[in-house]
């Protein structure tokens, strides 16, 4: 049975082993488990002492590692298939995504800035399926699931639902067809979880080749400009809250951007001088926020 040394900086959190059949199994070390420190890598890996199995183990490692085009190109470069996570664990597990590390045998980091760690304070973990399910049109998850997550697993669900529901207005006004749930993530400090903050808020709706399709669905329907009231109103239903709270949160959102692009826009020609590709972005996404702020007064 091949087994990964898993560390967080110097410490060691437990080993992962690749069963004869393939699957996965991780075990916390017992160090761990007692230390004040310790924390469960994942909501999907629980501190206990016995093994864990079952495929959300191999998610959890799995999404660590580099994907699509940079997963091909480097599975390449080492002769090794790009399904083959273990093995590729084995090969790039010093130098993973985030603050943990794999390696063989037992060695220990050299340093935790060699590998490029997070403080101890801010360990991340990604509450994400498998990395080829990223997508709620393949199969990952929509709205409603991260929701869910958050209001079950954060220690304070209030402030992140909010902060969460801020994210999708944002996504939506400034057009970021990117918002999947790989761009959200969790953060462990002395064992209590919270909403880590966002990453990859980029409006990529005014580039012509990408999709015009967001990454999930706003109540049923992923075509920005096609949004309406009876939308946001199915969208408040699937993640539990009252329409009247989404609609208030959404018109008062819509308001302060507005009111935020036009100083923006000014702060930055005067530093950076005339950007055409950045006044495009302002006034796309100044029109989506009239449109919607009159939507929900009208």
């Amino acid at each position: 049975m091949e087994s990964l040394s898993v560390f967080f900086g110097q410490t060691l959190v437990g080993i992962l082993s690749l069963n004869k059949d393939r699957s996965f199994m991780f075990q916390y070390d017992k160090n761990w488990i007692k230390s004040q420190d310790g924390f469960q890598l994942s909501i999907s890996l629980p501190m206990q002492e016995g093994p864990i199995t079952g495929g959300h183990v191999r998610f959890f490692f799995a999404n660590l590692l580099p994907e699509s085009a940079v997963r091909s190109r480097v599975a390449r470069s080492l002769g090794v298939s790009e399904k083959n996570d273990f093995m590729l664990l084995k090969e790039l597990g010093g130098d993973c995504a985030g603050a943990i590390s794999l390696l063989q045998n037992h060695h220990k980091p050299e340093t935790p800035d060699l590998y490029g760690y997070l403080p101890i304070s801010d360990s991340q973990a990604d509450p994400c399926p498998p990395h080829e399910l990223k997508y709620q049109a393949e199969g990952g998850p929509g709205l409603s699931a991260c929701f869910s997550m958050v209001r079950n697993y954060s220690a304070n669900p209030v402030k992140d639902i909010q902060l969460l529901l801020k994210w999708v207005f944002f996504n939506f006004l400034i057009g970021n067809m990117n918002g999947h749930a790989k761009n959200l993530s969790f953060l462990y400090h002395k064992r209590q979880i919270c909403l880590a903050p966002f990453y990859d808020l980029i409006a990529t709706e005014i580039y012509e080749s990408l999709t015009r399709k967001l990454a999930m669905k706003i109540g049923n329907e992923n075509r920005p400009d096609w949004i309406m009231e009876r939308h946001w109103e199915r969208m408040a239903s699937d993640i539990k809250l009252s329409l009247k709270v989404v609609k208030k949160h959404l018109a008062s959102f819509c308001v302060q951007l507005a009111d935020t692009l036009d100083s923006t826009l000014t702060a930055f020609t005067w530093e950076y001088g005339e950007n055409g590709l950045v006044r495009k972005i302002s006034a796309a996404t100044g029109k989506r926020a009239a449109r919607t702020l009159e939507q929900l007064t009208h």
